[in-house]
């Protein structure tokens, strides 16, 4: 299916080299290529899901730049960027925004890491309150809790 998929694209550019003859020695080295492209498909479509994982990871990434200021106001610019995104999306995006609070803020602002529960729930506990993304990117606030009323609410830590 691979090697199927790169012939259908370099098709119409093999035919044209073809013709005008000005690319021959491009050709050539495509055509020689060929049956090693061949012997590397099952690999490189054994990879392709790695791939698609880290092309995922980026683009869940924060592209936007929070504008420096105080911690809370950051967090709510930050919020509504997260919430634009699909739930799959938004907590590895939450967790880069809380980053850049962390380190842009004009206060003392801080946040705990991602911390993941078996249920698929994920916390990051502030200093006066706690957000949780529920498995499907949900997102709500709690008034602050300690880790140990999370467990109990939401179960083991992955």
């Amino acid at each position: 299916a691979f090697v199927d998929k790169v012939k259908t694209i370099l098709a119409p550019t093999v035919a044209v080299a073809k013709q005008s003859g000005a690319i021959d020695k491009t050709v050539e080295k495509i055509e020689q290529l060929t049956p090693e492209i061949e012997q590397l498909a099952p690999q490189i479509e054994a990879k392709l899901p790695i791939v698609e994982a880290e092309v995922q990871q980026a683009v869940s990434t924060p592209n936007v730049q929070l504008q420096v200021g105080e911690g809370g106001t950051m967090l709510k610019e930050a919020i509504g960027h997260v919430m634009k995104l699909p739930g799959n999306q938004r907590v590895s995006a939450f967790s880069g925004y809380i980053d850049q609070i962390m380190k842009g803020s004009t206060n003392e602002w801080r946040s705990s890491s991602a911390i993941a529960f078996k249920d698929g729930h994920t916390a990051f506990i502030g200093a006066t309150r706690t957000a949780i993304f529920d498995k499907n990117g949900e997102f709500q606030v709690i008034d602050k809790t300690e880790l140990t009323d999370l467990m109990k609410k939401f179960g083991e830590l992955k």
